[in-house]
């Protein structure tokens, strides 16, 4: 499982510290080429543009983790769509609406107009994915509030399988998985494991933590939205 802690910067809230990739095995990820592709000899940038009047941070994270992993920001300098390569929506806002209907996607030419969470997703998978499957896929992994994405740690207390479909099905929606319980607004922990009373304990009426089961994931994905079962730090309500 990969784990990415995609934070933003203490010095400014409104811009997104670049992003760090980490392994199970605390090595670095080189993703610096995630969106190129190879062109004989020449290695081209991914095209990426990005629906505008997105919520500034979010804007901001896209914008520096597209260019920190290869691609080119299409519209960075002017309002222009690419021949070739990907629209960044918002499929929940009436403009990634608009964008869905006046430009649907077609296998035969080489322009996708896919959600934003696509880059969540291709960063934790660490490749590209395919467009077609986030053609209309609701960004869901926010904080409550706040353009920001939701970073979340999975204890190890959950089998490494299930810890894997976890970390796909919060980056396809929008989510960050994090290394470290420290940087994480949640944390998911095995119902079962005794490791759920320390956490407890270790964050008791915390306003920065909800400790919360594996099948949170699904119940959110399932309410479109998210929506905390325990109050912060486990208790329950």
């Amino acid at each position: 499982m990969q784990n990415w802690s995609l934070g933003y910067s203490r010095s400014s809230p409104h811009r997104p510290a670049m992003p760090e990739a980490k392994n199970e095995n605390a090595e670095e990820a080189d993703l610096s080429h995630l969106f190129t592709t190879v062109d004989g000899e020449d290695r081209r940038r991914l095209n990426f543009y990005i629906q505008p009047r997105l919520e500034p941070n979010l804007h901001a994270w896209l914008f520096d983790a597209i260019k920190h992993s290869g691609g080119r920001i299409a519209n960075e300098h002017r309002e222009v769509f690419p021949r070739r390569g990907y629209i960044l929506i918002d499929p929940t806002s009436r403009r990634g609406k608009d964008l869905i209907h006046s430009k649907p996607n077609d296998p035969s030419k080489p322009i996708w107009v896919v959600s934003w969470t696509f880059i969540t997703g291709c960063l934790e998978a660490k490749r590209l994915l395919d467009p077609e499957a986030f053609a209309r896929t609701s960004p869901v992994f926010l904080e409550p509030g706040y353009a920001r994405l939701l970073k979340v740690f999975i204890h190890r207390s959950t089998p490494r399988e299930a810890r894997s479909n976890l970390a796909t099905k919060i980056a396809n929606h929008g989510g960050i998985i994090v290394d470290k319980k420290k940087d994480a607004r949640v944390i998911i922990c095995s119902p079962t494991s005794p490791k759920l009373l320390e956490l407890r304990k270790l964050y008791p009426n915390s306003s920065e933590k909800a400790i919360e089961s594996p099948l949170w994931v699904d119940e959110c994905l399932k309410a479109g939205e998210i929506e905390f079962t325990q109050r912060r730090g486990g208790r329950e309500p």
